[in-house]
């Protein structure tokens, strides 16, 4: 689709709009000259690393000096790239992980903090995550929430066709899935229905929908402190996040 493809080249060609920790961070991916001709495996460790740090700056209050002390090494380790043999290309690689997987655990102590002093339920993060874009409802035993881009057939009396409306999707809560289980097939529903996006769909849907996703994965990963699947929710955090990032470049929202 063609807002995929301008999302691409969007995120290849934006250059710094500031001397700001965000900028920064996007920048040390979408400078195509710092990685050359790196290793998929350096690309997709430099782009962890910049996911987790725009995460960190986003869930720090008022110091940034962590978030620019990680910056600093990992731009350096970058700036080492050039020039550089396959080898010692994967083994900076190696060592940028190592500095993400440090960046995660402390996103983890600040979701921790932020997000997971409540007492919540999996149906109260889903509505908490779609409460400012898109509505949720409680049908039986089935939680329902708008999708993004797509339309369904509409049914009177629940049976006659009648005209078309928003589509949405269906969790049954009756078999009592597990929080992450519930995550997924939120995520899945969504990364499927932005497949359905057209140029002519208002982009502050799908900036909605990654910060939708964002949030989500942040909230279920309270239900997981301690557990491996804390800091596999906190990396899709940071990975949406992320996307929401860069659409605030491209996104005015209306007043």
């Amino acid at each position: 689709m063609r807002i995929y493809t301008f999302f691409s080249i969007f995120c290849m060609s934006i250059a710094p709009a500031s001397a700001d920790v965000f900028s920064d961070a996007w920048g040390i991916l979408t400078d195509p000259l710092k990685v050359g001709e790196a290793s998929d495996n350096a690309v997709i460790a430099i782009r962890e690393a910049r996911d987790a740090l725009i995460a960190m700056e986003r869930l720090q209050e008022k110091n940034d000096s962590d978030i620019r002390f990680y910056l600093r090494d990992v731009d350096g380790k970058i700036d080492r790239m050039k020039n550089a043999s396959i080898e010692v290309v994967d083994s900076l690689a190696d060592e940028i992980r190592s500095v993400e997987d440090k960046i995660v655990r402390d996103i983890v102590l600040l979701v921790r903090k932020a997000e997971c002093s409540l007492n919540r339920t999996s149906d109260q993060a889903i509505r908490q995550s779609v409460r400012d874009t898109l509505p949720s409802w409680l049908v039986g035993d089935e939680r329902v929430f708008r999708l993004p881009f797509g339309v369904q057939k509409k049914y009177a009396l629940g049976v006659i066709p009648w005209g078309t409306e928003p589509k949405t999707h269906s969790i049954n809560l009756r078999t009592n899935p597990n929080p992450f289980e519930i995550f997924k097939e939120f995520e899945n529903a969504y990364l499927e229905n932005l497949k359905e996006s057209k140029e002519s769909d208002d982009a502050i849907l799908i900036y909605s929908a990654w910060a939708n996703l964002a949030r989500l994965s942040k909230l279920t990963a309270c239900f997981y402190e301690g557990q491996q699947f804390e800091k596999t929710l906190i990396k899709k955090h940071a990975k949406y996040n992320a996307m929401v990032f860069a659409w605030n470049f491209a996104v005015k929202v209306k007043e």
